[in-house]
């Protein structure tokens, strides 16, 4: 089981990153991890700052960490999206694999206890989205059958 952030030993790393010094954040991330601070955010972010130095293989070992920790999944839904932190991987073709790895541990991760709530909220979320949606494309044929441009379409 890889241990959990150690809030008071990643001060000092994630002060160098948001400051953008990836250069100075890396080795005390390596620390940090060696001192038992594994948790998603401390590999996500070694792998960021790898990427960011244009040490792909290193990169791609730490996000792979990551994913296999199996938990926390929600905090590397960056790595999903158009994070800047891992744009230079993005061209890679390893960068298709980690996706498919990486949705492929959200069904396990769904299921497990932890995760019931999110699981619940997010379908809850689907559920409240496609109301909306539907609701929406009411109102917007409602309104176009009183639009004067409509009736005048219509007319013609």
């Amino acid at each position: 089981m890889i241990a959990q952030d150690n809030t008071e030993i990643i001060k000092a790393p994630d002060a160098a990153f948001e400051k953008g010094d990836y250069a100075k954040a890396l080795p005390l991330y390596l620390s940090a991890l060696e001192k038992g601070a594994a948790g998603v955010h401390v590999l996500a972010r070694i792998a960021a700052c790898y990427a960011r130095a244009g040490a792909r293989d290193e990169a791609f070992g730490y996000l792979d960490k990551a994913i296999e920790t199996g938990q926390e999944l929600e905090r590397l839904i960056s790595i999903a999206e158009n994070d800047d932190n891992f744009a230079g991987l993005q061209s890679d073709t390893r960068w298709t694999a980690l996706l498919r790895k990486y949705l492929a541990a959200w069904g396990p991760y769904l299921k497990s206890a932890g995760a019931e709530n999110l699981r619940l909220e997010l379908i809850k979320m689907e559920a409240e989205d496609q109301v909306f949606r539907f609701a929406l494309i009411s109102w917007n044929k409602a309104r176009d059958k009183e639009s004067p441009v409509s009736k005048g379409l219509r007319a013609a």
